[in-house]
């Protein structure tokens, strides 16, 4: 959620979506969205085993959710506002709205893989996710207190029985609305032809993140629409022009079906994951019940989500063997084999649905030596980068434990907190990166022959950009903040776990001999850590002909490398901001120059322009999203409930979180996860880090008081003493120094005050082997800020919030009072 905003006399959020743009959100929903029932939705993948197919399916039901709430609202206004002779109310509008927001809040763990689990384990149930959403939103209304916050605004028995009716879909008699508004029940539900506004955004966000081309516009669609009597009911009717457009919705619908969700490989996986759950359902505990058990204690419900998966996979108990071991299937691709497929005529699927056990007992009465419980009948495409080819060596990596758990670390940490769409994960970043490397160095191969690049080099570049990462904690570099918080002496980096990781990876998955098939030897290991660490040995893994290579992946000179050209725009993607840089063309506009006996990598002059854009929008993203302020507190939240907990969360046999980055089997375990960990158990040492993060998901964050922008130059001073400032607002104080967060900002082109390109080589068209410095061809603008923030940790004392701000204006409102804080020699320049 980001800044408030004045509409209809109500005070309303603004959330940046990737698919929808800016929505605003009633205050309702944004009191319902702030419950923990409903920020599970958080940890529910949108396409359940799809993910496991395309990295980029990274999205839930959370902001699946709060799309189709923007869109009911949307359809719901223009029929207002178009037909008022319809009278349509606000309340009416309000419960469509509702509705919408809560069409999925029932959904088990990974979406649609849940029914499909419980329609195996208890057949006879008939349960459906929509039963559970109108369940879960009555859990709301008597456990939260939402009936007296609905009657404040102005909604009765009868809209909440409608809400119910729109969710539940399937109603022989509709009771919440009259005859003459019998089309309200099409908007978020529509059993009548199936175009609703739940399909819109889903076809669009599912396209979106799949990387699959979208042709249908479903805002032409919704303004192309009108009620019209058919029958002596009211209906939703289109233009008729519209109708070769909603077939091609249609159609998209069926190729989403056939490339996606029925997709061969993800079906397998969905039945290993319902049959790992099978296994397990005896044998796992959520609030002493089982999980088949949930379904009729929806505060046990709200604890049960894709987390199960994780808790099997790393549990200990030999009861789980089997569970656990379908699951290690999943990650090492070692999933049950496709034979064949049948194209039967279309008419008999009215008689084949739901039989496939029927078949497979046909099948193995014909073929010898099998059971049934043998068989199941039933390139990486990335939504910023397209189609990628890996090389099979690289898939040994990914299909490993080590690799594996980058899907459970959120690429942007808190970001996620403040942009919905912010679900990516170091998972497909790393994928992303990968693939630019290996592109970025076949670029300068095919070109630049004489450099002598082999495929040695190639395949420890493509490597090194697809482990670059793998040391990453919990929430990213939030995990970084946390180390330094707890073990400030350490100085931890996720760099050095990352060549932690590595080798035991290697190690743990006898990956030695595949390295060495490849011709990937002791030096060639070395080269790869060194990219990695950005550290060179001595001797180095590459000679200096070859220290260009050392600039793809990881460039300490001036950070333009592959890892920051995947990361730049799928970030951008992802948290809807636009993007015009082009990395397609700078690589081509490449070419290594050697100066003074280094060969270096350099860019046309032609580019500097480019490249000076690309700084200043990450300049925008760190202002915008890195470092907003809400961001901000929520990530120190974030540290310090992990911080309160560390002695109590034991990983492997008997590791602590912050031992365990020197316990790479330990480490393996350590995902966000640990947050849901926190969240649901039932320790009560637990008790003071599951409040803190019970009031991130209810919205109950530290209050933002004040900031002031002293000169720039104080930054290298001030940086990283965000405590000494907090120190100096509490000197003298009766409050303790624990009672305020101080946060330090710099805003700058990633430099500090020097020109980004200074240390950038350019070569021109005309002198191809001589290379200047960016500096010399290109003056950089001064775009320098520092911000310094405080916040309260005591967001409803008003009077204490009102002296800390006095306080703040009076001891770090200006330079000269920041610069008091210096060392001398600051102070003198």
């Amino acid at each position: 959620m980001s800044e408030n905003i004045q509409n209809n006399s109500e005070l309303r959020k603004l959330v940046n979506d990737p698919i929808h743009g800016h929505i605003e959100l009633h205050p309702l929903c944004v009191k319902i969205i702030d419950t923990p029932q409903f920020q599970r939705l958080r940890h529910i993948k949108q396409t359940d085993a799809v993910y496991f197919v395309y990295p980029g399916a990274t999205h839930n039901r959370f902001e699946h959710s709060i799309g189709v709430c923007h869109l009911a609202e949307n359809f719901v206004r223009s029929l207002q506002t178009r037909q008022p002779e319809l009278g349509i109310t606000d309340v009416d509008v309000n419960c469509v709205m509702i509705a919408g927001l809560l069409h999925d809040i029932g959904h088990g763990p990974m979406s649609h893989l849940f029914e499909r689990f419980l329609a195996k384990v208890l057949p006879k149930r008939k349960w459906t996710h929509e039963e559970a959403s109108v369940r879960m939103f009555n859990h709301l209304l008597d456990e939260k207190g939402f009936r007296k916050i609905f009657e404040d605004h102005g909604l009765s028995k009868r809209d909440i029985q409608f809400i119910e009716e729109q969710i539940r879909g399937d109603v022989a008699e509709y009771k919440g609305r009259d005859r003459d508004k019998q089309f309200l029940y099409e908007i978020v539900n529509n059993r009548r032809n199936g175009i609703d506004v739940d399909k819109w955004d889903y076809f669009a966000r599912d396209c979106y993140m799949l990387g699959i081309p979208k042709t249908f516009d479903h805002i032409r669609c919704m303004r192309m629409s009108r009620v019209i009597e058919v029958d002596g009911v009211k209906q939703i009717c289109f233009r008729d022009k519209e109708v070769d457009h909603i077939y091609d919705m249609f159609l998209q619908r069926a190729k989403l079906h056939s490339q996606a969700y029925q997709h061969k490989t993800v079906y397998i996986i969905g039945e290993m994951l319902i049959e790992a759950l099978e296994k397990a359902n005896a044998i796992i505990k959520i609030s002493g019940k089982h999980m088949t058990e949930t379904i009729d204690d929806m505060a046990a419900f709200t604890q049960l989500t894709d987390n199960v998966i994780h808790q099997i996979t790393y549990s200990e108990e030999a009861s789980l063997k089997a569970s656990r071991e379908i699951l290690e299937k999943i990650m090492f691709r070692k999933m049950y084999k496709f034979v064949t497929e049948k194209h039967p005529n279309h008419p008999t699927y009215k008689y084949l649905r739901g039989n496939e056990n029927i078949l497979a007992k046909k099948i193995t009465k014909d073929v010898a030596g099998i059971t049934k419980d043998d068989i199941v009948i039933q390139v990486f495409n990335d939504p910023v980068h397209g189609h990628i080819k890996i090389h099979p060596l690289c898939v040994k990596i990914i299909d490993t434990p080590q690799f594996q758990r980058l899907r459970n670390i959120k690429q942007l940490d808190s970001v996620y907190f403040v942009y919905p769409g912010a679900a990516h994960n170091r998972f497909e970043h790393s994928i992303g990166v990968c693939h630019l490397a290996e592109r970025f160095v076949r670029e300068l191969q095919n070109r630049q022959p004489e450099l002598e690049i082999t495929e040695v080099d190639v395949r420890c570049v493509m490597i090194a950009g697809l482990c670059h990462d793998l040391g990453h904690g919990p929430f990213s570099h939030l995990f970084e903040r946390f180390m330094t918080r707890m073990v400030p002496e350490r100085q931890w980096k996720h760099e050095e776990a990352s060549v932690k990781m590595l080798r035991h990876l290697i190690e743990r998955n006898n990956l030695q001999d595949d390295f060495q098939e490849y011709g990937i030897e002791h030096i060639d290991l070395q080269f790869i850590e060194e990219q990695i660490s950005g550290k060179i040995e001595d001797p180095p893994g590459r000679g200096r002909k070859k220290q260009f290579l050392y600039e793809i992946v990881n460039n300490q000179l001036h950070g333009i490398d592959v890892d920051r050209l995947d990361y730049f725009p799928r970030d951008c993607l992802m948290l809807g901001i636009g993007n015009t840089f082009d990395r397609s063309r700078f690589i081509q506009m490449t070419r290594v120059i050697e100066i003074g006996g280094v060969n270096r990598i350099c860019f046309r002059d032609k580019e500097a322009d480019h490249i000076y854009d690309m700084f200043y929008q990450l300049a925008k993203l760190v202002r915008r999203a890195y470092q907003h302020k809400t961001t901000y507190i929520i990530g120190d939240m974030i540290i310090e409930a992990p911080a309160k907990a560390n002695d109590y969360i034991i990983l492997g046999r008997d590791t602590h979180m912050t031992e365990s980055v020197d316990d790479m089997e330990a480490f393996t375990e350590l995902t966000d996860e640990v947050i849901q960990r926190i969240m649901y158990s039932a320790d009560r040492q637990l008790d003071a880090s599951r409040q803190i993060l019970t009031n991130i998901m209810c919205r109950r964050l530290h209050k933002f008081v004040a900031e002031t922008h002293p000169h720039y130059p104080a930054y290298k001073y001030i940086q990283g003493n965000e405590q000494i400032l907090a120190g100096e607002l509490a000197r003298g104080q009766t409050f303790p120094v624990d009672d305020i967060v101080v946060q330090i900002v710099k805003l700058d082109l990633g430099s500090g005050e020097n020109n980004p390109l200074e240390n950038v080589l350019f070569f021109t068209k005309n002198e191809p082997e001589t290379a200047t410095r960016g500096k010399a061809i290109f003056q950089a603008e001064r775009n320098l800020e520092l911000i310094i923030r405080v916040f309260s940790k005591r967001r409803n004392d008003a009077q204490f919030n009102q002296n800390l701000k006095a306080l703040f204006e009076t001891r770090l409102g200006n330079d000269e009072l920041v610069r008091r804080l210096l060392p001398p020699v600051a102070a003198e320049e």
